[in-house]
């Protein structure tokens, strides 16, 4: 990436004056000789300063810049009453190239004189520079003109007639590369730095000179946008916003206003075009702005603007970066501060033009004065962190969506903000999605699967589902593109989460085995301690993997590579795992809900008059409180981590709903699955 810079000058100002002063366009030049239409004539003498090819412009110019490619000169005479310049009065044409008896030889330029006869009274005179020296009293048909001007002076007898004329470069290119330009879509007013370079026909920069004067073809600068509208402008000098402007003289300025905004897509293109003028083909450029954007699943855990990350106490989000500048191999960092147990990101995954980072929302609440860089190793963008808690009301049963899926088991919110979920049907095993609003069931079947079950979110920003009864796990992008991997043993993925290290960790029932893959299908395998049978998974507080081991009702932790267990003090068959916002682990029981601090410490909440329940899934709610689906009482449980253990179930308006899975969607409401009715149910708090 290069740096961005922070103004847009494009430096097109030229100017070049015999002796300094303003002047205006030239008419085209008769390359013979013509006779004065007779009265009183005088002499004028122009000094002409040229640098030789390869001076520095601010060396060259005393006091303007000619282009050192010049090495002829033409100046006609008009009766300034001779408006349409019909009738020339004298040209005299020059030879100014270097060794030329009409120039003397300084440090770094050359000094030529040029004498005309002009009528007394007012005149006009027209210039022309060539890259050509005149042959024969004519400029060769194949000389370019590199530049233009015309002056109206009056001109008197038995005196000295000094003529001042500012010289208008022709553009014939713009030598500047052509540009991409990166800048962090972060919300905040960017002004993007370009440098457009004009040169002549020989290939000579074009550059500032002191006089201000036009250019022969002006430069019309153009903004485009891609990808959405409204979030790029041009400003000439400063003025008002606009799409197109026109850079007409040496102290122009201008800028590209970028506001920040856009989604993945969206670039602005810029081109500039010199028209055709004087003999010359005129001369294109174009530059493109394209956001580095990180753009997370757009949940309510973040703000509307791009990169700024707005997460709730353990809250877990992929914030995908996509750098369209990037060179391939380009790798990512992302470091926090001022963010202690408020937010902590894992590995960034992938290179090049896209990557992605797992964020986990901390304990803490804060406001603000958390920041998380993202570098890519030469520039370094900030984002925004806050972790406020939203107001929450009576919990309410707002939506039951009838989908049509064939048992709907584990649900989770994807990078795209839609709601995704398995159907663990042996007969056509699916990953499913639906819109927040309820419409767009699309399902992608999972070819080979027996039992699609476990759902997670993964740092890469796919949606990961694992198999129940074959040894399979799949990666689906929001596409709906697929690829499967396999492990040793059936991963009984009700059961994955990702980890901070940009794996997807699964639990292996059928193995005793906890496994992790990388996104690209490298696997590793850990074995469980004596012989268990590891169920739920989750990424824990601390930020190890931490398992439930249903058959010795143990629960298991995971860090550096090696597992270990701690010892149940009372009968407990843990099954789904998820970290809290108080800084532990929670996981439900057949009946009950248990919570273990990342120093192994039990504590169980009995679950009272919902003993006939069946607890499942289990997750942290943004109001802090953790949520689970009671599947034998058809019915959606809250229970406080303020120590109290207090639970309250909100039963389902369906008959037997026999909820199963359960996520916080994208509008911040809890979404569940049905899994006997094929329904997704939405329940706002």
């Amino acid at each position: 990436m290069r740096a961005a810079l922070t103004t847009l000058a494009i430096l097109v100002a030229v100017s070049a004056t015999a002796c300094g002063g303003g002047g205006k366009s030239a008419p085209s030049l008769p390359v013979s000789p013509a006779t004065p239409a007779g009265g009183n004539t005088a002499s004028a003498s122009i000094k002409l300063v040229i640098p030789n090819a390869g001076t520095t412009a601010s060396a060259a110019r005393k006091p303007a810049f000619v282009s050192p490619g010049t090495n002829g000169a033409a100046v006609t005479t008009y009766a300034h009453s001779d408006t349409q310049h019909q009738s020339p009065l004298a040209t005299t044409l020059t030879d100014v190239s270097s060794g030329s008896g009409a120039c003397t030889a300084g440090a770094g330029s050359r000094t030529c004189t040029i004498s005309i006869t002009a009528p007394a009274g007012s005149d006009d005179f027209a210039f022309v520079l060539y890259d050509m020296a005149p042959v024969n009293g004519a400029i060769p048909a194949a000389a370019h003109i590199l530049g233009t001007a015309g002056v109206t002076q009056t001109i008197a007898v038995s005196t000295t007639n000094t003529i001042n004329a500012a010289i208008n470069g022709v553009i014939v290119g713009l030598s500047g590369q052509a540009a991409l330009v990166p800048l962090a879509a972060d919300g905040t007013a960017h002004a993007v730095g370009l440098t457009i370079a004009p040169t002549d026909f020989g290939n000579n920069a074009i550059v500032a000179g002191t006089s201000n004067a036009p250019f022969a073809n002006p430069i019309t600068v153009t903004l485009t946008e891609s990808g959405g509208t409204g979030n790029a402008a041009l400003q000439l000098n400063g003025g008002a916003s606009a799409t197109q402007v026109v850079v007409s003289k040496a102290t122009d300025t201008v800028q590209v206003v970028y506001n920040g905004q856009g989604s993945p897509g969206y670039q602005a293109g810029v081109a500039l075009t010199a028209p055709p003028a004087a003999g010359s083909s005129g001369a294109t450029e174009n530059a493109v702005i394209k956001p580095v954007l990180f753009v997370s699943n757009p949940t309510v855990f973040y703000a509307a603007a791009p990169a700024q990350v707005k997460t709730y106490p353990q809250g877990r989000h992929v914030l995908l970066i996509s750098e369209p500048s990037a060179a391939a191999g380009t790798t990512y960092s992302a470091t926090p501060s001022g963010c202690t147990n408020i937010l902590t990101p894992g590995t960034v995954v992938g290179s090049g033009t896209n990557a992605s980072l797992l964020v986990v929302g901390g304990t803490a609440i804060s406001t603000s004065g958390c920041k998380l860089a993202i570098s890519d190793g030469t520039t370094t963008f900030n984002i925004a962190v806050s972790n406020t808690l939203r107001a929450f009301g009576t919990p309410t049963f707002l939506h039951e969506y009838a989908t049509g899926s064939t048992e709907p088991f584990n649900i989770v919110t994807g990078a795209d903000g839609n709601l995704w979920f398995s159907e663990e049907s042996t007969t056509v095993p699916s990953l499913s999605v639906i819109k927040p609003d309820g419409t767009g069931y699309t399902t992608h079947a999972l070819n080979g699967f027996g039992r699609a079950q476990g759902v997670s979110l993964g740092g890469d920003g796919n949606v990961w589902v694992g198999d129940g009864n074959t040894n399979l796990i799949a990666k689906v992008t929001t596409a709906g593109a697929t690829t499967t991997f396999a492990s040793q043993t059936s991963p009984a993925l009700n059961y994955n989460a990702p980890g901070l290290d940009g794996l997807t960790w699964f639990a292996e029932a059928d193995g005793n085995l906890i496994g992790n893959l990388s996104t690209t299908g490298t696997l590793h395998e850990i074995t469980v301690p004596n012989g268990g049978q590891a169920d739920g998974i989750t990424l824990g507080p601390d930020g190890a993997i931490w398992f439930a081991d249903t058959l010795e009702s143990k629960i298991g932790r995971v860090a550096g590579g090696t597992a270990t267990e701690f010892a149940a003090t009372t009968p407990i068959q843990p099954r789904i795992m998820a970290a809290g916002a108080d800084g532990a682990v929670w996981f439900t029981e057949i009946t009950d809900v248990g919570r273990m601090s990342t120093s192994g410490v039990l504590t169980e909440y009995p679950m009272g008059g919902s003993a006939a329940g069946f607890n499942n899934h289990i997750i942290p709610g943004p109001d802090g409180a953790m949520w689970f689906t009671d599947c034998g009482n058809s019915a959606i449980g809250r229970i406080t981590t303020d120590g109290s253990g207090t639970v309250t179930e909100y039963t389902i308006p369906t008959t037997n709903a026999t909820p199963v899975g359960i996520t916080v969607g994208p509008d911040g409401n809890l979404w569940f699955t049905e899994a006997l009715h094929g329904i997704i149910g939405v329940l706002q708090i």
